[in-house]
C-alpha cells in the first residue's frame, strides 16, 4: 500500500512521522475521512473545504495544500488498485521547535499526511436489519473543538467503549442539559409524524458532510426538515431513527436502549432516502 507523507509518496510500511510532532504530542491537528464509490472519492471537496475550516480554527492554514491533497489522493487511490477505497487526510501544526504547548514552539511546516486503504463494505443485510444503540454517559462540551474533526477523539472513543460493553453498535452523546447530539462517528436524524429533525448547527456537532447531503434530498422532496435540539424523550418517542457519515452512508437505528423504533425494523422515510443515495453512489 502507498501514502502520502509531507510530499513523498511512499510504501505504507515506510511512512514516519516525527515523534516531537505536535499531532502525536498534544492532539494539535485536524482530520477528513471518506470513502470511494466505483474508485471515485466522494464528496471529496466538501471534505477539503471542512478540513480548511477546521484547520483555520486552529490557528493552521491550508489554503497553498488544498490542490495537491486533491491530486495526492487520487493518485494513492489509483496507486492502490483497491476496489473501492477508504481515505483518511491528516494535518498537525507539525514538529515542535522546543518543549512547551503554545502553538508558537512549532518549527517549519505542517505536517500533512493521506492514507488509503481497502474499504471493507458493510452487506446490503445491514442496512435491512440497521444497527442498536445506547444513550452514553458521556457529555459533549459546548465547545470550539466539538465542532471540529480534531485528533483528539477520545470522548467519542469512551462513548464506542460504552456501546461496545453493551453489545450494541454506537452510542449517542448528549450535552449537559440531556439534548442529544451526536452518534460516535455521526450525525444523528429522527422522523416523527412525517417530519425530519436533526440537532442545529448551533448545537456542538460536527457539520457532516452527509447530514448536508439529507437535508438537500428533503428539500428536493418536498420533505419537511426541522434543525432543532431533541432531548431523550423525543428520540425515545421517535417514529424512526437514522445516523449519517461518509462511511457508512445512512444507518438505520432499530433500537435505543432496547426500546424498539419502527417496530425494531428501518422506517419507510429511512428506506427512502437510503434507496436515493444507493441510486445517486450506483457508477
Amino acid at each position: 500500500m502507498k501514502a502520502y507523507v509531507n510530499g513523498k509518496i511512499v510504501d505504507l510500511e515506510n511512512a514516519r512521522i516525527s515523534i516531537s510532532d505536535r499531532g502525536l504530542l498534544y492532539g494539535d491537528g485536524v482530520f477528513e475521512s471518506l470513502r470511494t464509490f466505483g474508485g471515485k472519492p466522494f464528496m471529496l471537496k466538501q471534505h477539503i473545504d471542512r478540513l480548511g475550516s477546521s484547520a483555520k480554527v486552529i490557528g493552521i492554514s491550508i489554503k497553498n495544500y488544498k490542490l495537491e491533497i486533491i491530486n495526492k489522493v487520487n493518485i494513492l487511490i489509483k496507486q492502490n488498485g483497491f476496489g473501492e477505497s477508504y481515505v483518511k487526510i491528516i494535518i498537525t501544526r507539525g514538529e515542535m521547535s522546543r518543549h512547551g504547548i503554545s502553538p508558537g514552539n512549532a518549527k517549519g511546516k505542517p505536517a500533512v499526511v493521506i492514507m488509503v486503504q481497502p474499504l471493507a463494505e458493510l452487506p446490503e443485510a445491514i442496512y435491512m436489519k440497521g444497527w442498536r444503540a445506547v444513550i452514553s454517559s458521556i457529555v459533549r462540551p459546548d465547545s470550539t473543538i466539538s465542532r471540529i474533526k480534531s485528533l483528539n477523539y477520545l470522548q467519542m472513543l469512551l462513548a464506542k467503549m460504552e456501546a461496545d460493553r453493551a453489545g450494541v453498535e454506537e452510542a449517542f452523546v448528549c450535552d449537559s442539559k440531556g439534548n442529544i447530539l451526536e452518534a460516535t462517528t455521526s450525525n444523528v436524524f429522527i422522523v416523527k409524524n412525517g417530519v425530519l429533525i436533526t440537532p442545529p448547527l448551533s448545537a456542538p456537532i460536527l457539520p457532516g458532510t452527509m447530514r448536508a447531503w439529507v437535508i438537500r434530498q428533503c428539500q428536493m422532496l418536498k420533505v419537511k426538515c426541522q434543525m432543532r435540539m431533541l432531548n431523550v424523550k423525543t428520540l425515545l418517542s421517535a417514529d424512526e431513527c437514522f445516523i449519517t457519515n461518509s462511511g457508512v452512508g445512512i444507518m438505520p437505528i432499530v433500537t435505543i436502549n432496547k426500546k424498539k423504533l419502527s417496530k425494531g425494523k428501518p422506517g419507510p422515510m429511512t428506506q427512502r432516502l437510503l434507496a436515493i443515495f444507493k441510486q445517486s453512489t450506483t457508477c
